[in-house]
C-alpha cells in the first residue's frame, strides 16, 4: 500500500488528496488570519458538552478542531458527497477523533445545540440542508458566508427566526456568529 503524504495544521493531520485540497482551499490553508479567526470564533462558541451538526465542511479543519480541540460530546457532519464523506472520516480516523458520525442527509433523531456551516463552497447544496437544520433547540451558530450577496440575506433572516441573535463581538468578515444568549 502507497503511503500518503500528510499536511499538518494546527496539530492535526490532513490527507493531501488533491479532490479535496484543491487551489482554493490551499489558498485558506495559507491565509492563516482567516482560519485562525474562524477557529478562534469556533472556540468561543462551543463548550464540551454541545452537539455540533457540521454542514459543508470543505477538507476537515473545523470538523477536527470540533472533535479535537474543542472536545465536544458529539459532532454529527453531513456531506453528500460520499468521496469527499470518507475524506473525513479519514481525517478523523488520522487524528484519533472518534465521537463523530457522518452522513449524506440530516439524521432525524439528532437535535444539535450548535450548527457549524460553511457556505463559501457549494452555498445552494448547503442552504437548503442549513433550512431544515434548524430547531429550537440551537444554542449558537457559526456560518461563514458565500461571496454571493442573497447568501447573507437569505441565511440571517432563517437564523434568526429560531431564536438566535447575532453576535457582533465574535462575527468578523464572511463568518457570523449567532448566540441564543450572551454570556
Amino acid at each position: 500500500m502507497q503511503q500518503q503524504d500528510m499536511i499538518d495544521i494546527r496539530g492535526l493531520r490532513f490527507p493531501e488528496d488533491r479532490r479535496f485540497l484543491t487551489e482554493r482551499v490551499r489558498g485558506d490553508m495559507e491565509e492563516a488570519a482567516r482560519n485562525e479567526g474562524i477557529l478562534r470564533r469556533l472556540q468561543s462558541l462551543a463548550k464540551p458538552t454541545d452537539r455540533a451538526l457540521v454542514l459543508g465542511d470543505g477538507f476537515g479543519l473545523l470538523v477536527a478542531a470540533l472533535a479535537g480541540h474543542i472536545g465536544l460530546r458529539h459532532v454529527h457532519v453531513v456531506e453528500a458527497n460520499t468521496a469527499r464523506r470518507n475524506h473525513l472520516r479519514r481525517v478523523c480516523e488520522l487524528n484519533g477523533l472518534f465521537r463523530m458520525t457522518f452522513s449524506a442527509d440530516l439524521p432525524a433523531p439528532f437535535v444539535p445545540s450548535l450548527l457549524v456551516c460553511d457556505l463559501s463552497g457549494s452555498a445552494n447544496e448547503t442552504a437548503g440542508l442549513l433550512e431544515n437544520a434548524l430547531s429550537d433547540g440551537l444554542r449558537g451558530a457559526l456560518v461563514r458566508l458565500s461571496d454571493r450577496f442573497d447568501c447573507a440575506s437569505t441565511v440571517l433572516p432563517r437564523l434568526l427566526a429560531t431564536g438566535l441573535h447575532y453576535y457582533p463581538r465574535q462575527s468578523c468578515a464572511d463568518v457570523l456568529c449567532l448566540l441564543r444568549k450572551w454570556n
